[in-house]
């Protein structure tokens, strides 16, 4: 979990901008020691002010104007700059392991149900049943593709600032490779007026409009899980206590809480992206401090999302049985009906569809399940669809066994062969190709984080060593 404010970077700053001027002869050793005893005061005490500008007056306090000897080729906009991205990376990584986590769980429940059968929807409308794996897979594959963005991003927020002062550097020798090793970033920005003026915006909003796409995702899987509370007979359940409330007026309601923080949570940070742009836009470069993208509160918010998701899914339980029955009750297998009549009988599949669609309409009208359709009725619809749309009379190719086995949703499942169906072969094949990446990712989570713990290390290496001379 990320645990550092803007103090700790503001103190972490002026360590390495201490030790730099300190290494390239700018400062003493005894001007340097000195503000290195001073920022080690600060840091164990309880005052701990986010502004620069509240917190640069404690340290000259405490060093007399000595202290100010350390801020050569710098400037409020580079230091800016550089907490932004600070702040930023810590809630970035932060939110990448999140998202594993919740992939995780999406691919554990997948694992656990890969041949478990439920409705699917499209405009809102029963379409076609699937396996619960299947549709949890493809929520995971959104959430994979924003683990990426997240650390392709990350190389073009891992850049150092400091240094570039306002926007042209300095006449004194400043070592801004240096302070971007300090600091534990992979290089520096190149141009100073970049790097003081201008990446604070398209890197900040870029990292907000990434927290927004992951919302997006979310938004989306908490809402297809929200509406299985318009039902009587709910297949999706959420049965801890702590994930539901009680009405204050009826007592038979549990209202599904934690979906609707989850998605006011998912809601705010996809309004924080266009937030971001508003802030950003119109004004001159030399303003950065209007620019205040707040992207590290949008990232903070956007962690909160995630572990609501994470606690929703993994108190999430799956009714089977109930699932089946929604799938029974209405008629979304006829579209293998009307595939198979195209396979077996070479009927083309319009008129497939139009005799499929009119068995839908006479079993709905007359209240019947498709389990219930009468055969003798079947074969005379479909004698009059084809008697209508084609020249050459057909009988209707399928035994009442035959027919029936068709609009088996199981039967269904099992023929969609095709890569990225439903059959539960090819989503374990996508189940075991996922796990693999979500692996690579955990990977490079983990190296990554070392890389900032061992420059964190060395920093306070440097510092205290430098203390003790």
């Amino acid at each position: 979990m990320f645990n550092h404010d803007s103090f700790y970077w503001i103190n972490q700053i002026e360590k390495a901008s201490t030790l730099m001027t300190f290494q390239e002869g700018i400062v003493s050793q005894a001007v340097a020691q000195k503000v290195a005893l001073a920022l080690q005061q600060l840091a164990a005490g309880s005052k701990r002010p986010h502004d620069y500008y509240e917190i640069q007056p404690m340290l000259l306090e405490l060093t007399g104007s000595e202290g100010s000897m350390i801020h050569v080729g710098r400037s409020w906009q580079d230091i800016q700059a550089t907490l932004h991205r600070l702040l930023v990376r810590d809630r970035l990584l932060y939110l990448y392991y999140l998202s594993l986590e919740t992939r995780k769980r999406l691919l554990n429940i997948a694992h656990d149900n890969l041949d478990s059968i439920v409705p699917s929807y499209t405009y809102g409308v029963q379409a076609q049943p699937v396996t619960l794996g299947h549709l949890l897979l493809g929520y995971e594959a959104t959430l994979a593709r924003t683990t990426q963005r997240f650390s392709a991003y990350f190389v073009r927020l891992n850049k150092c600032p400091l240094g570039a002062a306002a926007l042209a550097t300095s006449s004194f020798p400043i070592n801004r490779a240096a302070l971007a090793d300090f600091l534990g970033f992979e290089g520096y920005v190149e141009n100073a007026f970049d790097a003081a003026q201008l990446s604070l915006i398209d890197v900040g909003v870029e990292g907000a409009y990434l927290a927004s796409l992951l919302a997006l995702s979310i938004g989306t899987l908490i809402q297809d899980l929200h509406i299985q509370f318009h039902h009587t007979r709910p297949w999706l359940l959420l049965e801890k206590e702590s994930l539901n409330s009680p009405s204050t007026l009826m007592p038979q309601k549990r209202n599904p809480s934690s979906l609707d923080k989850a998605r006011l949570l998912a809601s705010q940070v996809t309004g924080d992206a266009f937030k971001a742009s508003i802030s950003a836009h119109n004004v001159n470069s030399g303003l950065t401090d209007y620019k205040n993208l707040e992207v590290s509160e949008t990232l903070e918010r956007a962690c909160t999302m995630l572990k609501s998701v994470n606690a929703v899914l993994e108190g999430l339980k799956i009714d089977k049985e109930a699932a089946l029955e929604q799938v029974n009750a209405d008629y979304s297998t006829t579209t293998e009906l009307a595939n198979v009549l195209q396979r077996q009988a070479g009927i083309p599949f319009t008129i497939a569809h139009q005799f499929a669609s009119k068995l839908a309409q006479y079993g709905r009208l007359h209240k019947l399940p498709p389990a219930q359709l009468p055969f003798d009725k079947v074969v005379t619809m479909f004698d009059q669809v084809i008697t209508e749309t084609m020249p050459n009379k057909i009988t209707f190719p399928l035994s009442k066994e035959t027919f029936f086995s068709h609009l088996e949703p199981s039967n269904m499942i099992n023929n969609h062969l095709a890569l990225g169906g439903t059959n539960p072969a090819e989503v374990q094949r996508i189940l075991n190709k996922a796990t693999e990446q979500l692996g690579q990712h955990e990977t490079w989570l983990y190296h990554t984080q070392e890389k900032l713990k061992k420059a964190d290390e060395r920093l306070t290496e440097m510092f205290n060593n430098l203390i003790k001379t």
